[in-house]
Formats: C-alpha cells, sequence, structure tokens
C-alpha cells in the first residue's frame, strides 16, 4: 500500500495545481485533458485491489448502492491547511446508510495517510472508515 499511498499523494497535489490551471482559461482544456488521464491511471492502477475493500465499506454502511470505480471517491477540491489535505464536507460519493442517525452521506478518499473517510455535510459528522497499513 505505499505506492498507493504515494500514488494517491502525487494526484492530489496534481489535482490541486489543475483546479488553478482550470480557472485559466487558456489552461482549461489541457488542465481537463491531464487531470482525465492521470485519474484513468489511477483506476487502472488500483481499482481491482480497492474494490475489497470498497466491497467490505459498502457491505458494512450501505449495501444497497453500488461501489463506484476507486477514482471517483476523490474529492473535486482538496484544501491544503498546516501540511495535511483535507476536503470540505459536500465532496465524495453519496451513499444511502443503514445505521446512522442520518441517511446519507458521503466517502471519500483522502490522502496522507491514504482513507477512506464517510462524511455528512448537515451534521459534519466524518469518521475513518479504512486506513491503508
Amino acid at each position: 500500500m505505499d505506492s498507493f499511498n504515494q500514488d494517491l499523494n502525487e494526484l492530489v497535489e496534481i489535482k490541486t495545481f489543475e483546479v488553478k490551471l482550470l480557472e485559466e482559461p487558456e489552461h482549461h482544456s489541457l488542465a481537463v485533458k491531464i487531470l482525465d488521464k492521470k485519474v484513468d491511471h489511477f483506476n487502472e492502477k488500483y481499482d481491482f485491489t480497492m474494490q475489497n475493500v470498497m466491497f467490505e465499506i459498502y457491505d458494512e454502511l450501505c449495501p444497497d448502492d453500488d461501489i463506484k470505480p476507486i477514482g471517483e471517491y476523490l474529492a473535486d477540491h482538496y484544501v491544503l491547511s498546516s501540511g495535511k489535505y483535507d476536503a470540505p464536507f459536500d465532496e465524495g460519493v453519496v451513499v444511502h446508510l443503514d445505521d446512522f442517525s442520518f441517511k446519507e452521506g458521503r466517502l471519500l478518499l483522502l490522502p496522507d495517510p491514504a482513507r477512506i473517510v464517510l462524511q455528512n455535510p448537515e451534521t459534519n459528522h466524518r469518521e475513518v472508515v479504512w486506513q491503508a497499513a
């Protein structure tokens, strides 16, 4: 999982930089192409490995929902704060929960260390449901 951590950190850094380029019209199409290629490569490399992890998470939290490719759990916008990347509560894949006081949550992939968090934007609830060893 060391390479997963490294590749995730690199992808998040690129995503953060690309978001700035997306705001500049002359760089928009190039930034989209680069970002799409990086996410596709990440999916190709890790989707099979992460399917077992996601199956366990979904089986426990949201068994009626469909598992997405791992790249879809990336935030659209990451924020660098105190040397760590975070993301707003409204980021992540929407899931329908069985055993929580709130019925809808979001699963999000965060780096350093690589982890999947369950969060709810209405309650500001966030908990780590998986972390790379």
